[in-house]
């Protein structure tokens, strides 16, 4: 068979499989084959679906009818023109999230699921210049399916650029399988394109203004995936109670009954049938109407008793006695008990297969789970609730025959969940092993890591067609509604979702006044006494990890924009603080633990990184992580965890697909500047160097750690409020964390009645000399000086006074000429003059000071620009690698970074 008719075959049957109606078309035509207009109002029946798909294996195209399923297909005259409507990046993005399809003549189907169907076809639905350039079909409409293929001999129309020449071109997929639904609703995203199209000169007809000024449906925003059905509105539950039956269906239904409708069972058969036809919407006219058809058919001479059942199942009596005895009102379930009383299993099987076509309504909790796995063979999934097996049947005149035993064991309680950002569906799954007396009970696994279970506990019997089978059974479960179905979150922390902030599985409470007011107190004692060399630095990084909580979220809601927050980089020297500050961003939403704060070796690989990541969407804390980024596999899972909804993923095996999601948000701290991708220090991280003259003494720390440790978790008082704030106003969150967190911290101040000690409208941003080491090398070694001044150096005027020296270079000065630091002397030289000799105790020095330096050339490299040089000296007798300058290089260096001056007193 020609490979585009196998392509064309499987995705007609895509289409049926996920519930929408193809026709058959002539070949190599748009035209339809047979009279296909009965079919907008019922879908095509099994034989009819089976000639339908042997006519496309015989080389036919196949048409996609809109309207079923709430199938919309926005049909574009032009490509290029919708590029420029909508920009080629909108058009990206569409298509990553629908079907859509290239047409022959240069433009472009839309396939999407409506919220709001149009009750007719806009034909067309958008002009420019007088001429039609898009159309929309819905109802009493169809398009050629993706894979028909279109010889233009056959072509009448004037746009057909290869009008009546022996030339094919084809329908084909842009790759995308899955039909999706716009988020805000059909109808708001045609009035996205009658704005956009105002632009360029396109105008919507009148026919589709009037239909978009007509009063919408809520929009039914559940983030549900294809083939997954969440809750109903309303206003479907409203719509199921008023379905009709029609003539055909309630002759179909008596003969489906013939063989079973016997006395001793009629009782029950009417007792459980219109259990059914209640549940399943039918309304109570109609199902007298059949009951007393059935009665007349079989000379039921009980027909009143009947008929009193509808009235009594219809009036909410019986479901009222049923729930006070305890039990469900018996429906499809019963249906199978009882025709398996009458018929043979397969034959019974084959009735409630054709009970459920033909009221197009399914049940929980059936004794039978019936899902076709291939239309042409009549091959069926099968679970067999009674057996507790599943197994493959076939469909021979008329009649369902098991042909396999595939899986022991079934399927008790399943629970989808459906996750509103993820790709795959997870489920809690019980699965019931009576023939073993046991149970397996699976907690967030996917239909393949399922079977994977199932192979390992030896429950597969069929390998070959168990996967197959077990994907069709799940389907099935869900679009028939057997299944419960949740849209949740695994994690704990605050997510978006149908425009409000969620805060799953944690718990918090708005703070009292006084609460607040004492960890706002505690807030400004930190900045104005122990961060006050780096205020400014300090409430930065707290105003960046204040929005932390919210970063995952923010990336749901603008990830359209690509927006996301930045993650926090503090580098610098021992004991500056910038550890310390990362914690009490965790102190502030009572996360400081070990589960939120690793170092580099417990996060060193993508596994490592990703399961830390996936925890919850607090912040977290990387500790000495400047080589962390010497790994560009790394690098790459943390630009998509700070932008994207996903930190990595990976295949358990062949088919098993393990998801992390990025839910952190990270403070990573390092003693150096080591960031070797420029993409991540351009936006994706903020970085905040805390120089060297932020350290603080070893009494300063014991004094810390003394009187300000125990009092951090007060902090959370801070952190609740933050989160109840912004749970209140989901509408606030934003990307703009710069302004979202000084408006947080206002109202918090504002609450507790009470000042802050720091300015909000100051924000720290990096410069490139405060992102210099040099900036540290320098103020450690001028620490030293003065420190080395203070203590071990006196200095006397001409008539032996001591005297003040107030001069950074003469202090400088006096120092070298006392050789009174043991890692510097200054020297006279004949060709260089006066110089300034830096010895190898520098490098440890400086090192234990928390600066770390490679080597002492690498010391020279750093100030090459300045004439340092590097190289073997002889040194107080003794020959060293060591490094100089001129010491009038050296003044200029001091006045560059520092802008010392002379000055005397």
């Amino acid at each position: 068979m020609d490979k585009r008719i196998i392509e064309r075959l499987q995705w007609a049957k895509w289409f049926i499989q996920h519930g929408f109606v193809i026709i058959p078309l002539n070949e190599d035509e748009k035209r339809a084959a047979i009279e296909w207009k009965e079919y907008q109002d019922r879908k095509p029946t099994d034989g009819e679906y089976k000639k339908f798909l042997k006519m496309i294996k015989e080389g036919h195209n196949y048409g996609v009818l809109g309207g079923q399923n709430g199938l919309v297909i926005l049909d574009f005259e032009d490509k290029e023109l919708l590029k420029a409507w909508i920009g080629e990046e909108g058009l990206n993005t569409i298509c990553r999230n629908t079907l859509c399809v290239d047409t022959p003549h240069g433009g472009l189907h839309i396939y999407v699921i409506a919220d709001d169907i149009p009750p007719q076809r806009f034909n067309p639905a958008f002009t420019k210049d007088g001429k039609g350039i898009a159309d929309l079909q819905s109802f009493k409409s169809y398009v050629v399916g993706p894979e028909s293929c279109i010889n233009h001999k056959n072509c009448s129309s004037d746009k057909c650029p290869w009008k009546g020449q022996d030339y094919t071109t084809c329908y084909v997929p842009e790759g995308n399988n899955a039909i999706g639904k716009p988020k805000s609703g059909i109808k708001r995203f045609i009035e996205f394109l009658v704005n956009r199209g105002k632009k360029i000169g396109i105008e919507p007809s009148a026919s589709l203004l009037a239909w978009l000024k007509g009063k919408k449906k809520d929009d039914k925003e559940n983030g549900k995936k294809l083939g997954v059905q969440l809750p109903e509105t309303k206003e479907e539950r409203n719509e199921k109670k008023n379905k009709r039956l029609k003539e055909d269906a309630i002759l179909k239904l008596i003969e489906i009954l013939s063989p079973v409708y016997r006395e001793h069972h009629r009782h029950s058969i009417i007792l459980y049938l219109v259990g059914w036809l209640y549940k399943a919407g039918i309304v109570k006219e109609d199902a007298e109407k059949l009951v007393k058809s059935i009665c007349e058919k079989f000379n039921d001479e009980e027909c009143e008793d009947r008929v009193r059942i509808v009235r009594e199942t219809y009036s909410g009596l019986r479901e009222e006695r049923v729930k006070a005895e305890g039990t469900g009102l018996k429906t499809k379930g019963g249906l199978f008990e009882e025709f398996t009383n009458i018929i043979p299993e397969e034959e019974a099987l084959e009735r409630v297969r054709e009970l459920e076509e033909t009221l197009e309504a399914s049940e929980p909790n059936p004794r039978a789970i019936i899902e076709r796995l291939d239309y042409e063979k009549e091959l069926y999934a099968i679970v067999n609730m009674d057996r507790c097996e599943v197994l493959r049947a076939i469909r021979v005149d008329n009649k369902l025959t098991y042909k396999d035993r595939v899986i022991i064991g079934c399927p008790k309680e399943v629970t989808a969940i459906v996750n509103p950002f993820s790709n795959v569906i997870m489920y809690d799954v019980v699965w019931s092993v009576p023939s073993q007396q046991r149970e397996l009970k699976l907690e967030k696994v996917t239909v393949e890591e399922l079977l994977a279970y199932l192979k390992a506990n030896g429950l597969v019997l069929k390998k070959n067609l168990a996967e197959d089978i077990l994907n069709a059974v799940f389907n099935a479960m869900l679009r028939k509604k057997i299944a419960s179905v949740v849209t949740g979150f695994d994690s704990p922390g605050i997510f978006y979702y149908e425009g409000k902030l969620i805060a799953n599985k944690i718990e918090v409470e708005m703070p009292s006044k006084e609460e607040l007011k004492e960890a706002l107190e505690i807030l400004n004692e930190l900045a104005a006494k122990w961060f006050y060399r780096v205020q400014e630095r300090f409430i930065t990084a707290i105003r960046l990890g204040l929005i932390s909580p919210f970063a995952f979220a923010i990336k749901q809601k603008f990830r359209g924009e690509k927006a996301f927050i930045p993650w926090l980089y503090l580098y610098g020297a021992k004991d500056t603080g910038k550890t310390t500050t990362a914690e009490i961003i965790l102190y502030i939403f009572n996360k400081y633990d070990k589960s939120h704060e690793k170092g580099l070796g417990e996060v060193d690989s993508e596994a490592k990184l990703g399961a830390f990541l996936s925890t919850d969407t607090f912040p977290h804390i990387i500790n000495e992580s400047s080589t962390l980024f010497d790994k560009p596999s790394l690098n790459e899972v943390i630009k998509d965890s700070i932008e994207g909804l996903t930190a990595r993923q990976r295949f358990e095996n062949k088919v098993i697909l393990k998801e992390f999601p990025a839910y952190a948000w990270v403070v990573l701290t390092a003693n150096n500047f080591n960031i070797t991708d420029p993409a991540l220090s351009q936006k994706r991280l903020y970085i905040i160097h805390y120089p060297i003259n932020a350290q603080l003494s070893k009494a300063e720390i014991e004094e810390f750690r003394e009187s300000v440790t125990s009092k951090l978790p007060k902090l959370r008082a801070l952190g609740d409020f933050v989160i109840v704030y912004m749970l209140n106003h989901p509408e606030k969150l934003t990307y703009d964390w710069i302004n979202l967190s000084k408006e947080i911290l206002e109202e918090a101040y504002n609450y507790a009645e009470i000042k802050p000690s720091f300015s909000l409208e100051n924000i720290h941003i990096e410069s490139d000399i405060d992102s210099d080491i040099r900036t540290d090398v320098l103020a450690f070694i001028w620490k030293k000086v003065y420190e080395t001044y203070k203590t071990k150096v006196q200095v006397t005027n001409e008539e032996g006074r001591y005297v003040t020296v107030v001069s950074p270079l003469s202090i400088l000065d006096s120092v070298l000429e006392a050789r009174a630091i043991e890692f510097m002397i200054k020297m006279h030289t004949k060709d260089e003059g006066e110089i300034i000799v830096f010895l190898p105790l520098l490098k440890k020095v400086l090192n234990e000071g928390g600066i770390e330096l490679d080597s002492m050339e690498s010391l020279a490299f750093l100030f090459k620009d300045y004439g340092f040089s590097y190289g073997a000296r002889k040194i107080l007798d003794k020959t060293q690698r060591v490094v100089w300058v001129r010491v009038e290089d050296f003044e200029r260096v001091i006045e560059d970074f520092f802008g010392l001056v002379e000055k005397t007193e």
